[in-house]
């Protein structure tokens, strides 16, 4: 599944890109903020799935970081580019700009529908 090229720059809609900055570090704020639009759904379904894998590496980190402390270090390096890739996502958000990191975009909407979690990345 491709996103469309709508961003809305064109629209110059400034708090749907706010919503869509955020929703790319907190995915779910633009549903706090009653943002929920295609272009804030395309950065919560990236932003989802790299939290999620976030919280499983910081786990994982957690149990082989006390029985081989460098695979430790390892998954909190992760993280850490996670949690800067997150940064430029919500940098290409606020820019008006919709850009999917390689194969993710798909990915997550995949776990999405595994998860059944359909209703709460749709628009109302």
């Amino acid at each position: 599944m491709t996103p469309s090229n709508k961003s809305p720059e064109k629209n110059g809609k400034s708090q749907e890109k706010i919503a869509g900055a955020l929703g790319a570090v907190f995915f779910f704020a633009p549903a706090l903020m009653n943002q929920k639009t295609e272009f804030t759904l395309f950065y919560m379904r990236q932003s989802f799935l790299v939290v999620l894998v976030q919280i499983l590496l910081g786990i994982l980190g957690g149990i082989l970081g006390s029985i081989v402390g460098i695979l430790g270090t390892i998954c909190s390096l992760l993280t850490m580019v996670l949690g800067f890739g997150l940064l430029f996502l919500a940098w290409k958000a606020y820019s008006g700009e919709k850009f999917a990191i390689p194969y993710l975009y798909d990915y997550s909407v995949k776990v999405i529908k595994i998860l059944k979690l359909d209703g709460f990345f749709s628009v109302k």
